[in-house]
């Protein structure tokens, strides 16, 4: 425990804000909050534990112009993730066929194409989305809001998105779209004439192109459909995701589902950047974190680093060995712990916040600083496949004259002097020394800190429930802008 006042307080204040971010403390009361001003219950306080009851589910609205194919997707989302595929018009008719004198007036004047009174299709759709199929599954919605005063209805009934996936079409796009389909009237299928052509000449003789997807009638629709948009797009802003309607239906997929969630983004405040960079042999790690640490304010806690400033010190000639034979992750708790430990308690880490690098090399140095307080808002893993760290390593060479570092696929310098003089890492000191020898020495040096890396790796990354997997094969600049989030607010 920590012995003065000032420790002691810094220790408490940490204490309460990882509860807070851990426990979603913030999170739990704006939702709440937020439920309370849209109900209006007579008893706020029975209503909030009966809310508190209830587990939150996925919300998802999915917009899209003429051509995107949103019910493609809502049912992709609706299969794989189990949540309920909600239709208007399906559920105009299943409140009909119940006996519902709402959903007969809906079906009746849908029936007759006129247009269903707002107040009537949120009335219906409120019922629907607060059953118990619903509440149980989470749903996602297809064909509504389609407008800004059905999105301002539905939203002031309390049916507030977790997610608004927004598929995004050119009208070049859209246009090709539709106006290549046609229809067989005799089998009712509907094909493509570029996309999905008829199977022979019989058919394709019968086909018909419907009023709709005539040139003019589509722009018509997404004239309607861009004006809607912009006029709902504010009020869905904090949970829009955009993403490019003319890839594969699968490929979308891909890109929605892990933004499929429970929870609504927070506007909860969130402390400095604490995070933890992990990787295995190959991996650019402390290139990385430099990045990070140069591109978004935050401090470089670099364990190499820390050892290296020992410099002749009794930690700095114990460690010497250890960085020397680059073999960082066998440098023991006790001389990198203290070190890592006071740095991350210096005024500027805990003003601006800190990207760690070098440290913990496994489970029980993880174990250690969790004893002692630390926590990571953040950890990501950059990962390589064997193959690729392989490669990385054994041809990864660096300049003996200013320590830079070069490889065959990445980088390589272009004067011929310098090539000439590249030498493997882990070069040492001998006087029988040849590029060749320490070519392969290099290669059984990769081998073997693999095959340490992968033992020891589950344990220590089963130690971070936060763990999030980066590719550590994007150039270092494309993974400092993946990792943006770990270290800004962007805004929603």
């Amino acid at each position: 425990m920590p012995s003065d006042p000032s420790s002691a307080t810094k220790a408490s204040l940490d204490a309460s804000a990882r509860y807070i971010e851990e426990k979603k403390v913030y999170e739990l009361f704006e939702g709440l909050m937020a439920d309370l001003l849209i109900k209006k219950p007579n008893d706020p306080i029975a209503h909030m534990i009966a809310s508190l009851k209830q587990p939150p589910r996925p919300r998802v609205f999915v917009f899209g112009p003429p051509g995107a194919d949103t019910q493609s997707q809502c049912e992709l989302i609706s299969s794989k993730l189990g949540l309920v595929h909600v239709v208007p018009k399906a559920v105009w008719r299943e409140a009909a066929k119940g006996g519902s004198e709402a959903g007969a007036s809906a079906k009746a004047l849908e029936d007759e194409g006129k247009e269903v009174p707002l107040e009537l299709k949120v009335s219906m759709l409120v019922e629907k989305l607060e059953s118990a199929e619903c509440k149980a599954n989470g749903w996602v919605l297809d064909g509504f809001p389609a407008n800004p005063d059905e999105a301002r209805a539905l939203l002031g009934a309390g049916m507030l998105p977790t997610l608004a996936v927004v598929l995004e079409l050119t009208d070049a796009q859209a246009v090709a779209a539709l106006t290549g389909r046609r229809v067989d009237p005799e089998a009712n299928n509907v094909y493509h004439l570029t996309d999905a052509p008829p199977p022979d000449a019989t058919v394709a003789a019968r086909l018909v192109q419907r009023p709709d997807d005539e040139e003019a009638a589509v722009r018509r629709r997404l004239g309607v459909y861009r004006s809607s948009i912009a006029g709902i797009a504010p009020l869905i802003k904090k949970v829009s995701f955009v993403v490019d309607g003319a890839a594969p239906k699968e490929a979308i997929y891909e890109q929605v589902a892990p933004r499929v969630t429970a929870e609504m983004p927070s506007r909860a405040p969130r402390g400095c950047p604490r995070v933890l960079l992990l990787g295995g042999p190959g991996v650019y790690t402390a290139d990385v974190a430099t990045g990070v640490a140069d591109a978004y304010g935050a401090k470089l806690i670099s364990a190499r680093e820390l050892l290296v400033a020992q410099g002749e010190s009794l930690i700095g000639k114990k460690a010497a060995g250890y960085l020397k034979a680059g073999q960082l992750d066998k440098v023991p708790t006790d001389l990198i712990g203290p070190l890592v430990l006071a740095r991350l308690g210096e005024e500027d880490v805990r003003r601006h916040g800190f990207v760690l690098c070098g440290f913990p090399n496994t489970s029980e140095q993880a174990a250690w600083l969790t004893k002692k307080g630390v926590w990571f808002r953040h950890v990501a893993l950059l990962d390589l496949t064997e193959e690729a760290a392989v490669r990385r390593l054994e041809g990864t060479r660096f300049d003996p004259a200013d320590g830079a570092r070069y490889h065959p696929d990445e980088t390589w310098p272009s004067d011929p002097a310098v090539v000439g003089r590249l030498v493997p890492p882990h070069t040492k000191d001998d006087a029988n020394y040849t590029v060749e020898r320490a070519v392969k020495s290099n290669a059984r040096f990769a081998a073997h800190a693999l095959k340490e890396w992968k033992a020891r790796a589950p344990k220590l990354l089963a130690q971070f429930p936060q763990l999030q997997v980066e590719d550590g094969a994007m150039p270092t600049r494309a993974i400092v802008e993946t990792l943006a989030p770990c270290f800004v607010l962007l805004e929603q």
